[in-house]
């Protein structure tokens, strides 16, 4: 039994990566876990591999970059089991074209969008529950390129990263009063 055991969790893009590995170690800590993202096989695939193990997971398809959609994940979440203790905002990607001089409009949208307007509502979906209870863990997976911007990331996706670093230090502020804790990752490339 650890300290986790029977917490809720969400754990956005769980299907591949790190969100993969995230919603393992959780359910392996007894936490149930859901897992959301766009792409079907790799969220069941990861549900499997923590029901296999003994573990309690579900997921639900979702695209982060759609307000509707995130609307729909939340309401949910909210609806099923109250909400979610841990909170993991790590679904993400970067823009194909990384030059500042080729990069257009829709591609940036789409980048900002998944890693810093989606995790931002998302998080405020979910936030009552937790201020209600008086307890909470919201976490961001952001990156090495929010401090450390460079050709290799990209200009749009180390400003989506760094504006999702500033996000997650003003929520902190706003909701440690509440019990609520806040953690910003910053991995290197993955």
């Amino acid at each position: 039994m650890t300290l986790l055991s029977g917490r809720n969790a969400l754990v956005t893009g769980g299907g591949s990566g790190i969100g993969r590995a995230v919603a393992l170690d959780l359910a392996a800590s007894g936490v149930i876990v859901t897992i959301c993202g766009r792409r079907r096989e790799p969220l069941d695939e990861t549900v499997q591999t923590i029901v296999a193990a003994g573990g309690h997971a579900d997921s639900i398809g979702c695209d982060l970059t759609d307000s509707d959609a995130i609307e729909r994940l939340a309401g949910n979440l909210l609806e099923t089991s109250g909400g979610v203790d841990i909170l993991v905002n790590n679904a993400g990607f970067s823009s194909k074209v990384r030059s500042t001089r080729h990069i257009g409009a829709e591609e940036w949208r789409s980048v900002m969008d998944i890693n810093t307007l989606g995790p931002a509502m998302l998080t405020r979906a979910l936030l009552a529950p937790m201020i209600k209870k008086g307890s909470g863990h919201v976490v961001m997976i952001s990156s090495m390129a929010a401090i450390r911007p460079g050709v290799m990331a990209g200009a749009v996706y180390s400003s989506a990263k760094s504006a999702s670093r500033a996000y997650m230090d003003v929520l902190a502020v706003e909701v440690r009063q509440h019990g609520i804790r806040c953690t910003t990752i910053l991995p290197g490339e993955v």
